[in-house]
């Protein structure tokens, strides 16, 4: 009997497309000599260190914590005292995301589905932006696939699905709606009248064992003991939208102008939009409950979150939107898929014959919509590369301020001074040591070990006269890759002491080649 050989075309077609996502990714994040590092994760690895010291986070920071990246980039960066590892994990989470996204869209959808939804998130601005900062997104769309693939096979394996959305709401909160969702179906279809009419449109009553999808609800106690024990809070996740909206000075959508920007969002990505309502469509004829049910919650519920953020007067980035256009590249791969299906159909019955080219021809056509449809706003968009070559700029800048900066806290008696409690202003209650680009501030803190009392935030529109803001004492690390070009900045951006009324702002080292200052203010008496 002939051996079967362990390399098959679909093994060749799965590492091809891994490679391709790595590459993708890594032609975007190039995380070789420095790694551009969001503030989000530098938060995660900083709430990590803070648990192992059991100390608590000292002043309030701008992100809702995510306990899945504290426990996976919190022990990477403290055992390898490498950034680029956190860098390094998001890729290879992203491509595995990649690759089973596209195999679920491959079990419902078919060979030409598996390259649309593949290809397009490999190139997908949603899911390219979280790997440029090594960001969070990867990790849930991890979890959403595993979930998809849990559920969508012969025999449904709820409970791994709902492990799996437990862990990616660990990582996106908003994961919950999909379970907020199901819980609502499944209290609904035990409803004996609900039950009828769902029975009569041919839709099943899943089986008792579906209720352990609703595992992933325990996400909601784990988050509160990641706060109660690094914030001393078990509430804090829930109140950083309203503090961070209160303190911003970004403009804050009302509902009508979100909906507004929503609308006309996904009008510029009609393509994307039609091709997804053919998909979900073509779910909804295949029985496909489970996956049909996770896409309305990522693309419907979603946006409607967004509304309801906006009617509390929340702040919502654009990049709150990205599991709406995740759910549109599954949905719309599933559409192509059913599109070309019946377009080579109806060529092969008016040619009267069946074409070995048809398969080919399907995967071929299936490649060049998913790269029309989603790289424009992904890896071909100018602004997403020079947002992250910029962060990259920056991260290499840091590394080159870590000795100046680590001499300016070992120096200081109160450099390593830790504070009972958590401050209720940015800076602590007294004047932080060093003011540094807030981009890096937590990352600083850590490598500096040093808290965030002592290692203070520049806010570059604040800065006034020499003396006043920063004031006398205090070490400023400046940096145009963060701060910019405010006129009063200039005075930090000097190779030579400068004195201004009586203040004289000491030089201590710098790069003007790449635009970094480190200097100290004085007083000239």
């Amino acid at each position: 009997m002939p051996r079967r050989s362990l390399v098959t075309l679909r093994l060749v077609s799965v590492a091809g497309l891994f490679g391709l996502a790595l590459a993708v990714g890594l032609a975007l994040a190039r995380p070789l000599r420095t790694a551009s590092i969001g503030f989000d994760s530098q938060v995660a690895v900083l709430d990590f260190a803070r648990l192992m010291a059991g100390r608590h986070v000292e002043v309030f920071l701008s992100t809702t914590p995510k306990p899945l990246l504290t426990l996976i980039y919190g022990p990477l960066e403290l055992l390898t005292h490498d950034w680029r590892t956190l860098a390094w994990a998001t890729l290879v989470a992203f491509g595995v995301a990649v690759v089973l996204t596209a195999e679920l869209a491959r079990r419902i959808g078919g060979i030409a589905a598996w390259a649309f939804v593949g290809v397009g998130l490999a190139g997908s601005g949603a899911l390219l932006f979280d790997v440029g900062y090594a960001l969070a997104i990867p990790w849930a769309l991890l979890g959403w696939s595993v979930a998809g693939l849990a559920i969508s096979q012969p025999g449904p394996r709820y409970g791994l699905a709902g492990i799996a959305l437990l862990v990616a709401a660990l990582a996106r909160l908003e994961t919950l709606l999909i379970v907020g969702l199901a819980f609502v179906v499944l209290v609904g279809l035990e409803i004996p009248a609900v039950a009828r009419a769902a029975g009569s449109r041919g839709i099943d009553r899943p089986p008792r064992r579906a209720w352990l999808v609703l595992v992933a609800f325990a996400a909601v106690p784990i988050m509160g003991l990641h706060d109660l024990l690094i914030y001393g809070d078990p509430f804090f996740w829930s109140t950083v939208p309203a503090r961070y909206s209160a303190l911003t000075a970004r403009p804050i959508l009302a509902p009508a102008g979100l909906l507004g920007w929503l609308i006309e969002r996904y009008l510029s990505l009609w393509p994307l939009v039609l091709l997804g309502l053919a998909g979900f469509g073509r779910l909804i004829h295949k029985r496909a409950w489970g996956v049909s049910l996770g896409l309305l919650a990522l693309g419907p519920g979603i946006a409607g979150f967004l509304v309801y953020l906006a009617v509390r007067h929340i702040y919502v980035p654009d990049r709150y939107a990205a599991p709406i256009d995740l759910a549109l590249v599954l949905a719309a791969g599933i559409g192509t898929a059913g599109l070309l299906e019946a377009g080579l159909g109806l060529a092969r019955s008016r040619l009267g014959q069946r074409s070995a080219l048809n398969p080919v021809l399907g995967v071929v056509g299936a490649i060049i919509l998913a790269v029309l449809a989603t790289w424009p706003g992904g890896i071909l968009d100018s602004s997403l590369r020079s947002s992250v070559r910029t962060s990259l700029n920056l991260a290499a800048d840091v590394d080159q301020m870590l000795p100046a900066l680590r001499q300016i806290v070992a120096r200081s008696p109160d450099g390593r001074r830790w504070p009972a409690t958590i401050s209720a202003t940015a800076d602590g209650p007294t004047p932080a040591l060093l003011l540094v680009p807030v981009p890096y501030r937590p990352r600083l803190s850590v490598d500096l070990d040093a808290p965030l009392t002592t290692v203070g935030q520049l806010v570059p529109n604040r800065v006034g006269q020499p003396g006043r803001y920063p004031t006398i004492g205090q070490f400023v690390a400046h940096d145009r890759h963060a701060d910019g070009t405010y006129p009063a900045l200039r005075s930090y951006e000097s190779s030579h002491d400068l004195t201004i009324n009586g203040v004289t702002v000491v030089a201590i080292v710098a790069d003007p080649a790449r635009g970094w200052w480190i200097s100290e203010v004085r007083s000239a008496r």
